[in-house]
């Protein structure tokens, strides 16, 4: 499922570019500068491996490191911070210094940019310091070829390329699964490189933020500031890469093209929770690199992928295995389960099934008895239709007899009126005036003719 994001406005914001080393955070965030996002005051002096700058807050870094170092770490180590410890009372206490250094380093720019690669394994803590002080936070994933930040590393940290590629698949799982919820976009380097007004479009589109200078008006000054001569490796294939790195690369390449996609959640967490198994003791780097492309791979390994490795390393790769072997079929036990629940479930979802289909088939029996009754009375009913309108008809024949009677009464009255008339005294007396009237009448009517 693609996510959306609604417009918002970018006030009181922080853009947080959260990335692996020598992912192309800097780069990012010095874009991110260039369209107008606030930039720490006390950012880390450039150097030669980074002669544009890294954009990042010196005091930040430091305070980070303590962060880290509180909770057993370094920047270098590949495996997590404990859940515990961001709940502890202790690091509860960091929150206000934190806020504090919040405020010295980026004033009231309403909207700003911070960047520190450690802050994908301290993005808990971050988040809350913000949230506290009323500013919204929007994510900003940076993604390269692990094995591109692994040659990095070995050039300026001279850290074996295991270890970076540890390095790189720990930050990237921490980063995404802790900035879940959050508005967010991921990119590739790449892309920026090729393309920054285009990629800074997007990103701000995905973020559901505006930026102070649009993208298309700082053109030529994000063309000068984004150069190819800021990577310096370009690997082009993963083949050489552990399956769980690759899955974890391919993810994150199709939801820079495409956006993000929720249904992809689920691999990722397994992928995490392995890895996390995995890395629980701190073996060597080239044996638990080795661990994690035997635990993904797609077949068994061969003589000569052991060769190489002493009875110390055997005896340490035996036990990670084993662990992983462990916690993997803990976790086909529990899908186990998982599949008896849902088939039970869909067994007793049938079984009510048929019992519906039973009562549907009553009713519809007892509907179609009703149907049939209900034809048998419209029969009755149209057959009693004449005996109504008889009964009808009778009702108006004796009402008619009625009136007739009523109207021989009143001509009966009449005739007996003008009997009493003609028998009155009134009627003889004024006889002869009658007489003398006609022949008035008669005289004139021959006259006249």
């Amino acid at each position: 499922m693609r996510q959306q994001q609604e417009m918002h406005e970018t006030r009181n914001c922080v853009v947080l570019v959260l990335g692996m080393h020598r992912s192309g955070t800097s780069g990012l965030t010095g874009s991110l500068g260039i369209l107008g996002c606030g930039l720490p005051s006390s950012q880390i002096p450039k150097s030669n491996d980074n002669p544009k700058g890294f954009f990042e807050s010196r005091p930040v870094a430091y305070f980070n490191d303590d962060l880290l170092k509180s909770g057993g770490l370094s920047w270098k180590d590949w495996a997590p911070m404990r859940p515990e410890w961001f709940s502890a009372k202790s690091t509860g206490s960091l929150k206000t210094p934190a806020a504090t250094l919040i405020n010295e380093e980026f004033g009231a720019a309403p909207i700003f940019a911070m960047k520190d690669p450690r802050i994908c394994r301290l993005f808990p803590f971050w988040k809350k310091v913000f949230q506290a002080s009323g500013v919204d936070v929007v994510v900003l994933h940076a993604h390269r070829h692990p094995m591109d930040v692994a040659k990095s590393l070995m050039a300026r940290d001279k850290l074996p390329l295991s270890q970076g590629l540890l390095l790189w698949i720990g930050h990237v799982l921490q980063a995404e699964r802790d900035s879940r919820g959050c508005r967010r976009s991921f990119n590739r380097f790449g892309d920026l490189l090729a393309n920054p007004v285009d990629t800074l479009r997007l990103v701000q589109d995905r973020l559901g933020i505006r930026f102070p200078h649009p993208p298309e008006r700082k053109r030529q000054d994000l063309a000068a500031f984004l150069t190819p001569d800021q990577r310096h490796h370009q690997t082009t294939t993963t083949d050489e890469l552990p399956t769980m790195i690759r899955t974890v690369y391919d993810i994150l390449n199709r939801w820079a093209d495409s956006g993000e996609d929720t249904t992809d959640h689920a691999t990722l967490d397994r992928i995490h929770d392995c890895l996390i198994e995995t890395l629980r003791d701190a073996a060597d780097p080239e044996t638990l690199l080795l661990a994690l492309r035997l635990v993904g791979a797609e077949r068994a390994p061969e003589p000569q992928d052991l060769a190489d490795l002493d009875q110390k390393a055997l005896t340490a790769l035996t036990g990670v295995l084993a662990r992983t072997g462990r916690h993997l079929n803990q976790v086909l036990q529990k899908k186990d389960s998982r599949l008896s629940d849902l088939s039970n479930a869909v067994n007793a979802g049938q079984e009510t099934l048929a019992e519906n289909a039973r009562h549907i088939e009553q009713e519809t029996f007892v509907r179609r008895q009703l149907e049939a009754r209900n034809d048998v009375l419209q029969q009755q009913m149209s057959q009693m239709r004449p005996v109504a309108e008889l009964a009808t008809a009778q009702e108006l024949a004796a009402r008619r007899a009625h009136e007739i009677d009523a109207l021989n009464q009143q001509i009966a009255q009449a005739q007996h009126d003008r009997d009493a008339l003609l028998n009155s005294t009134i009627w003889r007396s004024t006889a002869p005036l009658r007489r003398l009237i006609g022949a008035l009448k008669r005289g004139k009517q021959a006259g006249s003719s």
